[in-house]
């Protein structure tokens, strides 16, 4: 950023410009399709290969952000796990031997200890997965609730 003074004003804007397009989008919606309004938006138009394509495009888009959306949570877990009084075959592979903070900073790391931060790594997404999967199935109107937090 140019001006660094500038950032919080910028992040204002993008969030009100945010809000203002979402605000409209909902009214919009709502408009058009009244108390019949689904959860996910795009089963309430008719099929035709435009919809069709952007239930595709939707869908890939989902499967590309959710690693960025899930990462802070996975770092989490990540540290959660290597911290914890484990078993011995757990707390090899949960060791602190290969956690770096950013690309390229930090150690060079022996190529079993990148290995066992590889399956904490695994692991940490595994479980998140799992949870978030769950969440998914079993919360009624869940994505009327993910709607709420800006899922």
């Amino acid at each position: 950023m140019l001006k660094p003074t500038d950032f919080p004003k910028t992040v204002s804007v993008t969030m009100f410009t945010c809000y203002l397009i979402s605000a409209i989008f909902g009214v919009s919606g709502y408009w058009f399709f009244g108390e019949n309004t689904e959860q996910i938006v795009l089963l309430n138009v008719q099929g035709s290969k435009f919809v069709s394509c952007c239930k595709i495009l939707l869908c890939i888009d989902l499967i590309f952000t959710y690693p960025v959306v899930m990462r802070p949570s996975i770092e989490i877990v990540e540290r959660t796990l290597s911290t914890m009084a484990l078993p011995a075959i757990f707390a090899t592979i949960f060791s602190n031997d290969c956690i770096t903070e950013g690309v390229g900073v930090g150690r060079v790391c022996s190529q079993e200890a990148c290995r066992l931060s590889w399956w904490r790594r695994l692991t940490a997404c595994v479980i998140l997965g799992f949870i978030a999967a769950c969440a998914g199935l079993l919360i009624p109107s869940f994505a009327l609730f993910s709607g709420l937090v800006g899922g």
